[in-house]
């Protein structure tokens, strides 16, 4: 990876919080640092009322502005730091101040030639300060903008060592070690950081990655039971041992999984794993057992908040398998005895938006954005509410905050980028789907989206560059969609006959044949050979004489090529043979 690529990453490391983690360390780290800010805060007071009373006390202005670089107020490094290069030439540690603002000018002005300097001397400066912590951070950021990792490495070994409880250090090692492929020094570093950050859930999320992709699933399945086997195992840990199963093993090892862990924990965390079997059984198809499985865990559980979102969890399955009115009647239970619970509410306002009740739907979902403002779900919803109402610019903004709110996550970002495609805003629509697609790289949904876009705005170039990543992705479903995309192309560039060349070729390859015959029946078609296309259609159906579609295919083939008779006789000949082809 060049030095410019791998910035962005390494210095977002730097910055990032993560914002997966559970409430419980969110509240932990937010108090951890209300204490820390209050202490500084209060120091700063303090210092700020002896520079009051004596405005030449430069042991003060020093802390003030040490201070004030810790907490980037750079208006007070640079008020406190103008008297200090001014009048502390002699003072240790006036001179840190004097290259911080250096490399922070170097930075704003984007000048290579004075980031380089500044970061050689802070480099060079560490050997009399070894224990600056702005040193090193200035080191740190000034090698990775040269690219120099093995330099930045070095410094970050010595930043934890000055600061061994800040996360976001670790992340940036942990980025470097990737970069160079080390994969046992990556993962005696995760170890590490699991032990010291136990309640990140990513980072055991990631050690468990590295070692699949070692290939060494027993280590990772051996370190997923080492989680949950602690006292204060959460859910999350059996979670993710069983979702590790399920997909290293498949459903039947992760239920034979649960069937061996329910028994062995306490009754509130067997609830919650019958509830994890509930789901797998349903999403495997076994939609009765599961069903009966979670509604047996509502009926032993005690009224809580735990026992709602079961609740709502079983609305959910009820209404995936039909049962609509066993799904509201749930919702209703919850809402009655929780009008604040999030998933309940956006259920009941998407029967609310169906029935044209937008404006009820509304008032509830604004409840529901009381309690999590930053639910992309949500705010989907009451942009569906609003849309129905005829505020389309609203309603198209709170897409786009859906959008924000999840991350760029795919399912979001289709749907904001099929809005703004409908409305001709191709280039917005390109941005947000490019926006996905760094967050979600090689989604295909993401890919197919954006190649469309590039055949509306006839970008040819860019368009065969999505074609070339789905070809990469060298899965048969990716390959249609390429396929599909490299006739489109053509079609439209060159014209038809060039997309009948190039069916044509596709028909030579066995595993796209079927595809391949009925892109040239369209293009046939559509080039006015009716001819060549009944051919083709009556060709599927003398190689699939069983089969309603190839029929269908053959009838409407017929109709457009105008053999009315013949169509009528076809169609005609489907229905005889599967009545129910009748409806179609």
């Amino acid at each position: 990876m060049t030095p410019i690529r791998f910035l962005p990453a390494l210095l977002a490391l730097g910055a990032l919080v993560f914002l997966s983690a559970c409430d419980t360390v969110e509240e932990r780290a937010e108090k951890h640092y209300q204490s820390g800010a209050e202490l500084i805060a209060e120091s700063y007071r303090q210092y700020t009322r002896i520079v009051e009373d004596n405005a030449d006390n430069l042991p003060a202005r020093l802390a003030l502005a040490e201070m004030a670089i810790s907490a980037r107020n750079w208006p007070e490094v640079e008020r406190h730091g103008a008297v200090l290069i001014q009048d502390g030439a002699d003072l240790p540690g006036a001179d840190l101040v004097e290259l911080t603002l250096r490399f922070r000018e170097a930075l704003q002005n984007e000048d290579a030639g004075l980031i380089s300097e500044v970061t050689q001397e802070a480099v060079a400066l560490t050997a009399t300060y070894p224990d600056a912590i702005t040193l090193r951070q200035i080191a740190i950021e000034g090698l990775s903008l040269e690219g120099d990792l093995r330099g930045t490495e070095i410094q970050i070994d010595e930043a934890i060592r000055l600061e061994p409880d800040d996360q976001r250090l670790y992340q940036m090692k942990a980025a470097i070690l990737a970069e160079f492929n080390e994969a046992d020094e990556l993962e005696s570093l995760l170890r590490d950081m699991v032990s010291r950050f136990p309640e990140d859930a990513d980072l055991k999320v990631s050690l468990v990655r590295l070692l699949v992709r070692q290939g060494d699933t027993e280590a990772a399945e051996a370190f997923l039971r080492e989680q949950i086997e602690e006292t204060d195992a959460s859910n999350d840990d059996f979670v993710t041992l069983v979702a590790f199963i399920r997909q290293a093993r498949g459903n039947e090892a992760a239920l034979v999984e649960l069937d061996r862990l329910i028994p062995s924990v306490a009754s509130a965390r067997a609830g919650f794993l019958s509830a994890l079997k509930s789901a797998i059984l349903f999403e495997t198809g076994r939609r009765d057992e599961g069903i009966a499985l979670l509604q047996s865990v509502i009926d032993g559980a005690e009224e809580s908040e735990e026992a709602d979102r079961y609740r709502v969890s079983l609305a959910k399955m009820l209404l995936a398998a039909g049962n609509e009115v066993g799904a509201r009647q749930l919702v209703g239970e919850v809402l009655e005895r929780d009008t604040s619970n999030v998933d309940a509410i956006k259920m009941n306002a998407n029967w609310l938006i169906e029935s044209d009740q937008a404006e009820e739907a509304i008032a509830q979902l604004r409840r529901a954005l009381d309690q999590e403002p930053q639910d992309a779900e949500t705010m989907t919803l009451m942009s569906d509410a609003h849309r129905r109402l005829g505020d389309v610019e609203l309603a198209r903004d709170l897409l786009s905050l859906a959008v924000e709110a999840s991350n760029n996550a795919p399912e979001e970002s289709l749907r904001f980028a099929g809005v703004l495609i409908a409305d001709g805003n191709l280039r917005p629509a390109e941005d947000v789907l490019l926006n996905a697609l760094r967050a979600t790289p090689g989604d295909r949904a993401l890919l197919t989206a954006l190649g469309s876009v590039y055949l509306d705005m006839e970008d040819w170039p860019r368009a065969a560059s999505v074609e070339g990543t789905l070809r990469r992705d060298e899965t048969d479903e990716s390959t249609r969609v390429a396929d599909r995309l490299r006739l489109q192309i053509l079609n439209r560039q060159a014209g038809s006959g060039q997309a009948i060349a190039f069916l044509e070729s596709l028909a030579e390859q066995e595993e796209s044949a079927n595809f391949a015959r009925l892109g040239i029946l369209q293009a046939r078609l559509q080039a006015g050979d009716t001819d060549g296309a009944l051919e083709i259609a009556e060709d599927l159906v003398a190689e699939f004489p069983e089969s309603a579609n190839a029929r269908l295919i053959l009838g409407n083939t017929q109709l457009a090529a105008r053999r009315y008779e013949s169509a009528e006789a076809t169609f005609q000949q489907v229905v005889d043979t599967d009545p129910k082809a009748e409806q179609a």
